[in-house]
């Protein structure tokens, strides 16, 4: 028979950030629980609010399944003497409830050993919940814990109340001295405390104020806020990212509108913005693109017109500070701010924000050599510009604004009447901020954005700041990535090793080429991978060639257009014995073909020449599908090759000759990549 579930932790207020991946971590504990001890179940429901996280669960079996389980005993030679059970043995039997007639033996790796099959009787799930809840809540990921009561139990917030609760029956478990029961709590100011049951939860919850479910409290703050915005004959400037922080912040939404004078908006619209979102988690309205002197907020009470005036007093006071910055910072004109830079350390070890930039400047104008994109002298205006913003007082001073970095930057240059592409410089060399972000537009903007994550790469090498594990201390492997994303998204052909070597010319440290050059070559591997692209095709590129990654990538996606097709899993078979063959027969000679003895070797031999030219050709215009074309039409000869030709003969002038022969034809394959990585 089956029964409802309900778990709920209650808890003092948990922070908005840590909420959902907390809630998420804890059902699939549960989940992970009753897949482990075979408890079916029916729908699984995830609650959370700032003050609870609570899994509904139906049907859930009443007791896991009888199983039987094989104990391993000792040894046959320590178990019987003269074939009769040693005292050995009637231990081991009496220890598992069994007879010596019920026990056999049987042969391991490790040699014969007695064994016995037990039938194990399953627990019921009230008890499984019971011994293993306790350690399911420690697990839960929290950025932070804290302790609070003498047992030394963590947890995000202090636990206050616990609901366990199995059909009608309360599991009697007990965490951080707060013991299970069949109460939870309502809204803390408008609710209070009742009893609940697996099929009730939700309803009793709604009717002291709380709505547990994460998706209709977005949902209701969602619809509110339209209603709101199209009283004013607007729309509400769409945050996914705010409204998700908002809706783990409040159990009991409602939404407010407020108003600011509208001189501000002579401000930036995204300084208005952040100062509405950073401190107050305000959403804006706009009409038509332009911004509304009017503001949305979420709060967790039933609103009050004393309520409105408050939240319209503190913005006015975060919008003054944002004006007092702007004007502030406006009478010094950019180019006076570049010797402030002077003061201000980049990173220890490598020197100030002004030799940064001196050093973003000289690779920014090398990829304008190479790369021929942009025009030189906006690269040089912009790239010494690009900085000064950090040591304007928006930026320096206001704690809210500093994700306005760049932006605000390109803002000031283009107030004080610098060239467009100039200002955008200061913003788009930024671009993208993350993976999937969008990408610099102009040609100068995308140069200089190159150079910026060239520079922090090679930067984190030089102090020894390279990331292990989980740790990356100067986010390099998302400069990574974002590079990858500007070389694909522009598709720009840039050689990392030449381009890498003169980076690290700048600090002195040539001698890290090799080690930031394997850097990129892992993380080149998994930004493809991480992009659905099998890994044994990636790792066939990559393995052999990825300095220029725009050029792999096209070799890779060639690969997988070939992929599946009968002729091409054969070739793939044939490269793995030559790979196998050649495996440590370290660096190899000429061919000479008046060493042939086998009609075969002449024929792959003659074969293989006459098609160099033409793979090279291929390879020369990027045509890796015809490549591959010509390459699969040695496949005949490479597999009568093998039938008719022993390479391994004693004859060792032959057997170096025929190996010379296969490295030859394997030397044409890795033009295109290392076949033999491939799993058919």
């Amino acid at each position: 028979m089956a029964r409802g579930l309900l778990i709920e932790i209650g808890t003092e207020e948990i922070p908005a950030t840590y909420l959902k991946e907390a809630a998420e971590g804890f059902k699939n504990s549960m989940l992970s629980l009753f897949r482990e001890r075979n408890l079916s179940h029916g729908e699984v429901k995830l609650y959370f609010t700032p003050r609870r996280i609570a899994l509904g669960v139906e049907e859930l079996e009443e007791r896991e399944p009888d199983r039987e389980e094989e104990v391993k005993g000792p040894p046959e030679k320590i178990a019987y003497k003269d074939g009769e059970p040693t005292q050995a043995l009637l231990g081991f039997c009496k220890s598992q409830g069994v007879s010596p007639e019920e026990v056999y033996v049987k042969e391991t790796e490790k040699g014969r050993f007695v064994f016995v099959k037990k039938k194990i009787k399953g627990e019921p799930a009230g008890e499984i919940i019971r011994k293993n809840l306790p350690s399911i809540l420690r697990s839960i990921p929290f950025p932070k814990r804290m302790r609070w009561e003498t047992s030394g139990f963590e947890f995000a917030r202090p636990i206050r109340w616990l609901v366990v609760i199995f059909g009608e029956e309360v599991i009697p478990v007990e965490v951080a001295g707060v013991k299970a029961g069949n109460k939870s709590r309502g809204h803390r100011f408008l609710g209070k405390e009742v009893e609940v049951t697996p099929e009730n939860y939700e309803k009793m919850l709604e009717q002291e104020r709380v709505i547990p479910d994460f998706e209709k409290r977005k949902k209701i703050i969602l619809e509110e806020m339209k209603r709101l915005a199209e009283e004013e004959g607007g729309r509400v400037r769409e945050d996914e990212e705010l409204l998700n922080e908002v809706a783990c912040m409040v159990e009991y939404p409602k939404v407010i509108k407020g108003r600011f004078d509208g001189e501000f908006l002579s401000l930036p619209s995204d300084v208005v913005i952040t100062a509405m979102k950073a401190h107050q988690r305000y959403f804006a309205v706009e009409r038509n693109g332009e911004l509304l002197p009017v503001f949305l907020a979420v709060i967790d009470t039933e609103p009050s017109e004393e309520i409105v005036k408050g939240n319209e007093r503190v913005l006015k006071a975060r919008l003054e500070d944002a004006r007092f910055y702007w004007e502030e910072d406006l009478r010094i004109p950019l180019k006076e701010r570049i010797k402030e830079l002077s003061g201000v350390v980049w990173q220890e070890g490598l020197g100030t924000l002004e030799d940064r930039v001196k050093r973003l400047e000289k690779i920014s104008l090398r990829l304008h050599d190479i790369l021929g994109m942009g025009k030189r002298e906006v690269i040089e205006e912009g790239v010494m510009l690009c900085k000064v913003d950090l040591v304007s007082s928006m930026i320096r001073d206001g704690k809210e604004f500093t994700s306005l970095e760049g932006l605000i930057g390109a803002e000031y240059a283009k107030n004080q009447g610098y060239p467009p592409d100039v200002a955008r410089i200061i913003y788009e060399h930024y671009l993208p901020r993350f993976s999937g972000d969008k990408l610099p537009e102009s040609p100068e903007s995308v140069v200089v954005a190159i150079a910026e994550r060239l520079e922090l790469i090679a930067g984190a090498f030089v102090v020894d700041a390279v990331p292990t594990g989980s740790k990356d201390p100067l986010g390099i492997r998302r400069a990574a990535n974002t590079l990858y994303d500007i070389l694909f998204g522009k598709e720009i052909h840039l050689s990392l090793e030449e381009i890498f070597k003169f980076t690290l010319s700048l600090f002195g440290k040539e001698e890290l080429l090799p080690s930031v050059l394997s850097f990129m070559q892992q993380r080149l591997e998994r930004y493809l991978e991480e992009r659905g692209i099998r890994y044994d095709v990636v790792d066939a590129v990559v393995s052999v060639y990825y300095d220029d990654p725009v050029e792999a990538k096209k070799k890779v996606d060639a690969l997988r257009e070939m992929m599946g097709t009968p002729d091409f899993t054969e070739l793939i078979i044939g490269q793995k014995r030559v790979a196998n063959i050649l495996k440590g027969v370290g660096e190899r000679g000429e061919v000479k073909p008046e060493l042939f003895k086998e009609e075969m070797e002449r024929v792959l031999y003659e074969r293989a020449r006459e098609c160099e030219p033409e793979l090279l050709n291929a390879v020369k215009a990027h045509d890796y599908k015809r490549a591959l074309e010509i390459l699969l039409s040695l496949k005949p000869h490479i597999d009568k090759f093998f039938d008719d030709v022993l390479v391994m003969c004693e004859d060792e002038g032959l057997r170096e000759n025929r190996l010379n022969l296969l490295h030859y034809v394997r030397s044409l394959f890795l033009k295109v990549g290392d076949l033999s990585k491939v799993v058919e």
